[in-house]
């Protein structure tokens, strides 16, 4: 198994969601007294945030961070 050596990298990848996950359930959900979250309300504010937490950029960097490289055949073949 690889699991060991991926887990930095979804460690550093749904961190950020995990955050702003909860900052929006806190701001939009619990400031109107709703404290239930169905799997629609998930659905749809992780649908919100999947773009800006998983950009190109953000993979990237969390690659980078992790020691991990993006598959890149050309660059194996350098290796």
């Amino acid at each position: 198994h690889h699991s060991h050596r991926l887990q930095p990298l979804g460690v550093s990848c749904y961190s950020p969601l995990r955050t702003q996950y909860g900052r929006e359930v806190h701001v939009n959900l619990m400031r109107v007294s709703v404290y239930h979250i169905d799997k629609e309300d998930f659905l749809s504010i992780s649908t919100k945030l999947r773009p800006s937490v998983f950009s190109n950029q953000n993979i990237r960097s969390k690659f980078l961070a992790t020691g991990l490289l993006l598959f890149n055949p050309q660059r194996v073949l350098l290796l």
